[in-house]
C-alpha cells in the first residue's frame, strides 16, 4: 500500500494571541492561547492533562499520587469541586480530611504542577443531582440561570473556594492556571443561545469579582454547549464507549477512532440529551485552538452497561484526538477513586435522583491509568508513551497545521482504509499519523505501507516500508532535528522523549518501534562525519545516511558524531519497553532514561520511589548509573556485565530484590438463612498481617465472584463495593490498615440473572437450566513492595 500527502503551501505560525486570555507571574512564567495552541513563556505549549478528584481519595495519599501523575507525563492537574462533596447540609461547609481543597492546591503547588480548577456548580462527574446538594435540587427556582437566588448560593459556594484558594491563584504565585465554568452547560441542562451566554458571563463576572482569577477560563464545547468567544476558551472530548446509552445491545464502530477533522464526540452525555450530528457547535471553530479535557483516560460502568477497556482502546484514542490536530490532551480520569461517605445520603448519581444511570455507591475506579486504589494500569504506562514525547517534543507539534487526505478512512466499519493525517509546521517538518485501529471492529493489517509526503519546491520525503497490524498506529517523525546538526528525513519509529546531556555526556533521543518491523532510519548527509552501530547497517548515499536494525531490536543505540564532534546518541526500544519507560533526574541534575516493569516514581530530592508486584525488579538505566537503597528493605544485585560508560554507550542493569512476603486469604459462606433477595455472604480472613515489613506498600485483595455486583465490609460497615464487568475486583487495604486487626471482614454477593438488563463486553456463562449467577469464586492476595532508591552517576 502506497499513501502520498501532498503540501501545496506550508502553513504560517499563528502569532496573534487571543485577547482576554493569559498571565504572567515571576514564580510560573507567561501564558496565552491564539487560535491554534497554547504559549508558555512565548513558546507553543502541548499540556497533557489529568484529572483527580481529591474529594475522591485520602488525603494521606495525595502526594504520592501527584508524583505518579507527574511521572506518567502529565503537565497540569484538573479536578471537580463537587458542591454536595462540601455543603451537603446548607450552611455547614466542610473542607476537612480528603474535602480539604486548600492542602490539595498546596501540594500542587509544592510539586510545581499547574491547576485547572472545575468549579461547577453544576459538575455532573457521576455525582448525586449533578453535584447540587439535595436542598438546592429542591429549591423553587431557576436552576443554572441568572436567577437572583439561585446566584447567591452560587456565590456563597465560591467565596468558599475562594477562602479556600486565597493566596494560592496563579496572580499570587500559585499553581491555579485555568478555571472552568460550569459543564455541559446548553448540552446537558442550562440555557442555550443568548440567555445561556448572558449566564456564562454572569458566572465568569461573580468569579473574577470573588479573585476567583485565571489566565484561562474554559467551558465545554461539544453538543452545542455553550462557548463565549473571547471569554471562555471551549474543551471537547471523546470515549472509548458510552455506558450512559439507555439501551442494552452492542454498539456500533464509534467514529471517536477515526482521524478527521471533526472535534465532536457526538455521543457524550446522551443519556442528558438528544443525540446530535458531528459539527453542532455553538462557536466558530475556525478561530479556537482545539483543546480537550474529557478524552477517555478510562470509562465509567453503569447498572445496564459494563464496558471494559483494554489499554489499547484508551491510548488509541489520545493517538487519534493528537493525530487530529488536538494541541491539548485532558483525560477524565486519569486518577481513579472512591465516593466519600455522605452526611444524609449516598453521594452517586442513580435513577432514585432521577438520572437515567445507576453506578457504584462507591466506587470510581472509572477504569482509569491510575486505578481507585493507586494502582498503576496497562493504560498509564501506554499513554506515558504521548506525555513523554508531549513533554519533548510537544512544542513543535503545537504550532502545526493538520493535513486530512481525502482517501483516509471516512467510516469506523470500513477495515481496508487507512487513517492517517500529516501534522506539519512552517519549516516543514512534523509527523504523520497512521491509525489502523477500531474498538471491536477487525482491521485489516497494512503490510509494506509505503508513505511520502511531497513539500512545496517539489522536494519528497519517503518514509521505510512499515507493517502496520491489525489494531494498531504508529506516529512517524518527518524533517526532525537531533540537536544542532543531525536532521532525521524520515524513520519508521515513534519518537518517544530526548535525554539531555550534560555532564560531557552526549545528549539522546529515543524511538521505539512496532513489533514485526525492522527499524530503519534516513539521515541528511550534511552535519553527519559518521554513524556508528554494532550489528547494524549503517550505509551513506549521496543524499544521506540508511540506518537499519534487526527486526524485534531493543535498547540498541546508534552513535553519531557531527562534522563539529559533537555526539548524539540515537535509542531505539521495542513498544514494550518504550512502555516500561520513566524519565528520572538524579541529584546531580543528570537526566536519566529508566527501563523498569514496576512503578518508577521520582521524587523532588532527585531519589524516586519503586515499587512492584514482584519480589524480583530488574531495572535497566541509560546513561550508566550506580543504584543504592535508601529507604525500605530491599537489596540491589548489580548486573557486571554492563559495558564501562568509557568504552561503549549502553544501559547499566540491576536486580531489586524485596523479602518476600504472601498472604493467604481465606473465605468461607457465612451460615444463616438465606438473603431475601438471593444474595450471598462470605467470611474473609487474612493468615496474617501485611503491613508487618517496611518493604510492603500495599495488599490488594483480589476477587473474582459471579454475581451483579459485590459489597465489601468491615465490622458492618460498607467500605467498597463493585458492579461486575468480567475483570478481577481489587481492594487496596492499605486504606483500610487501621481497621483491619480483629475486624470482621464480608463480602455480599448479589445475584445476576440472565433475564436481567445488562450488556457486558464480557458477559459471565450461565448454567444451562437458568439459574442466577451469585458465588464468590476466588480470593489471592497480591502484595505491592517498594523501596527509596537513587542512582548515581558511573
Amino acid at each position: 500500500m502506497k499513501k502520498q500527502i501532498v503540501v501545496e503551501k506550508l502553513p504560517q505560525v499563528a502569532d496573534e494571541r487571543m485577547a482576554g486570555f493569559g498571565g504572567s507571574h515571576p514564580a510560573w512564567g507567561e501564558f496565552a492561547v491564539n487560535t491554534q495552541y497554547l504559549l508558555k513563556d512565548g513558546a507553543p505549549w502541548m499540556p497533557i492533562m489529568g484529572e483527580f478528584h481529591y474529594s475522591r481519595y485520602p488525603e494521606g495519599q495525595w502526594e504520592e499520587s501527584i508524583r505518579k501523575i507527574i511521572a506518567g507525563g502529565v503537565t497540569v492537574l484538573s479536578t471537580y469541586v463537587f458542591w454536595i462533596h462540601h455543603e451537603e447540609v446548607q450552611g455547614e461547609f466542610d473542607w476537612s480530611g480528603q474535602r480539604n481543597l486548600r492542602r490539595f492546591v498546596e501540594l500542587c503547588a509544592e510539586h510545581r504542577l499547574p491547576l485547572f480548577l472545575r468549579i461547577g456548580p453544576w459538575c455532573h462527574g457521576e455525582v448525586r443531582n449533578g453535584g447540587f446538594p439535595d436542598w438546592l435540587a429542591a429549591e423553587k427556582i431557576a436552576h443554572r440561570s441568572n436567577d437572583p437566588v439561585y446566584m447567591e448560593h452560587v456565590e456563597r459556594l465560591w467565596t468558599e473556594i475562594r477562602n479556600q484558594t486565597q493566596g494560592l491563584m496563579f496572580k499570587d504565585g500559585g499553581p491555579v492556571i485555568g478555571i472552568q465554568l460550569e459543564n455541559e452547560y446548553g448540552h446537558a441542562g442550562g440555557l442555550n443561545g443568548e440567555p445561556g451566554k448572558a449566564h456564562m458571563l454572569a458566572l465568569k463576572e461573580l468569579a473574577i469579582r470573588l479573585g476567583l482569577e485565571a489566565p484561562f477560563y474554559t467551558s465545554t464545547g461539544w453538543g452545542n454547549g455553550v462557548v463565549v468567544e473571547g471569554e471562555t476558551l471551549p474543551v471537547l472530548g471523546g470515549y472509548s464507549d458510552a455506558p450512559w446509552t439507555r439501551n442494552v445491545e452492542p454498539l456500533k464502530p464509534t467514529v471517536e477512532y477515526l482521524i478527521r477533522p471533526v472535534f465532536l464526540d457526538s455521543d457524550i452525555g446522551t443519556d442528558l440529551v438528544k443525540p446530535l450530528s458531528p459539527g453542532e457547535y455553538s462557536y466558530d471553530v475556525r478561530t479556537q485552538p482545539y483543546l480537550t479535557a474529557e478524552l477517555g483516560g478510562g470509562i465509567q460502568v453503569t447498572g445496564h452497561r459494563r464496558p471494559l477497556l483494554a489499554a489499547d482502546d484508551t491510548e488509541a484514542l489520545a493517538f487519534t484526538k493528537l493525530a487530529s490536530g488536538a494541541n491539548l490532551l485532558g483525560y477524565y480520569m486519569y486518577h481513579g477513586g472512591t465516593n466519600p461517605a455522605g452526611k444524609l445520603t449516598t453521594l452517586q448519581e442513580s435513577r432514585a435522583t432521577g438520572y437515567p444511570n445507576d453506578v457504584p455507591e462507591l466506587s470510581y475506579d472509572f477504569q482509569a491509568p491510575i486505578r481507585e486504589y493507586g494502582q498503576i494500569s496497562a493504560a498509564y504506562r501506554h499513554l506515558k508513551r504521548l506525555g513523554l514525547f508531549a513533554a519533548d517534543f510537544g512544542q513543535g507539534l503545537a504550532a502545526t497545521e493538520c493535513f486530512f487526505p481525502a482517501d483516509s478512512a471516512q467510516s469506523p466499519e470500513d477495515p481496508d482504509a487507512l487513517r492517517y493525517s500529516l501534522r506539519i509546521g512552517e519549516d516543514g517538518a512534523g509527523y504523520v499519523f497512521a491509525g489502523n485501529y477500531q474498538r471491536f471492529a477487525p482491521m485489516a493489517a497494512k503490510h509494506g505501507l509505503e508513505l511520502a509526503v511531497s513539500l512545496p519546491g517539489g522536494d519528497t520525503c519517503y518514509f521505510p516500508a512499515v507493517n502496520l497490524p491489525g489494531q494498531s498506529f504508529l506516529m512517524l517523525p518527518l524533517r526532525m532535528r537531533l540537536g544542532a546538526e543531525v536532521l532525521l528525513h524520515t524513520a519508521n519509529v515513534q519518537p518517544l522523549c530526548r535525554i539531555g546531556g550534560s555532564g560531557g555526556r552526549p545528549a539522546a533521543y529515543v524511538f521505539f518501534a512496532l513489533d514485526g518491523n525492522r527499524p530503519e532510519y534516513r539521515y541528511a548527509r550534511q552535519g553527519i562525519a559518521s554513524i556508528g552501530h554494532e550489528g547494524a547497517e549503517a550505509i551513506p548515499g549521496n543524499s544521506g545516511w540508511t540506518v537499519r536494525l534487526n527486526e524485534g531490536a531493543s535498547r540498541e543505540i546508534t552513535v553519531i558524531t557531527t562534522a563539529s564532534g559533537e555526539t548524539v546518541h540515537v535509542i531505539t526500544l521495542s513498544r514494550e519497553d518504550a512502555a516500561d519507560a520513566w524519565k528520572h533526574r538524579n541529584t546531580d541534575g543528570e537526566e536519566l532514561l529508566v527501563l523498569c516493569g514496576g512503578a518508577w516514581i521520582p521524587n523532588l530530592q532527585g531519589t524516586a520511589q519503586v515499587s512492584s508486584r514482584s519480589a524480583s525488579l530488574d531495572v535497566a538505566v541509560y546513561p550508566p548509573s550506580a543504584a543504592k537503597v535508601m529507604e525500605g528493605e530491599a537489596e540491589i544485585t548489580q548486573d557486571i556485565s554492563r559495558p564501562h560508560p568509557d568504552e561503549q554507550p549502553g544501559f547499566a542493569g540491576f536486580t531489586l530484590r524485596f523479602p518476600h512476603t504472601q498472604p493467604e486469604p481465606a473465605f468461607r459462606e457465612a451460615s444463616g438463612a438465606a438473603a431475601a433477595d438471593g444474595s450471598r455472604t462470605y467470611l474473609l480472613e487474612l493468615d496474617s498481617n501485611p503491613f508487618a515489613g517496611s518493604a510492603v506498600q500495599d495488599c490488594f485483595l483480589r476477587l473474582d465472584f459471579a454475581g451483579d455486583r459485590a459489597d465489601f465490609l468491615i465490622d458492618g460497615e460498607k467500605a467498597a463495593d463493585w458492579f461486575y464487568n468480567g475483570e478481577t475486583w481489587e481492594i487496596g487495604l492499605r486504606r483500610f490498615a487501621d481497621r483491619l486487626p480483629g475486624a470482621e471482614l464480608k463480602l455480599i454477593v448479589h445475584p445476576l440473572r440472565q433475564s436481567d438488563p445488562v450488556y457486558m463486553d464480557m458477559p459471565p456463562r450461565f448454567p444451562a437450566d437458568g439459574s442466577p449467577l451469585c458465588a464468590l469464586l476466588q480470593v489471592e492476595a497480591a502484595v505491592e513492595y517498594t523501596a527509596g532508591l537513587e542512582l548515581q552517576r558511573q
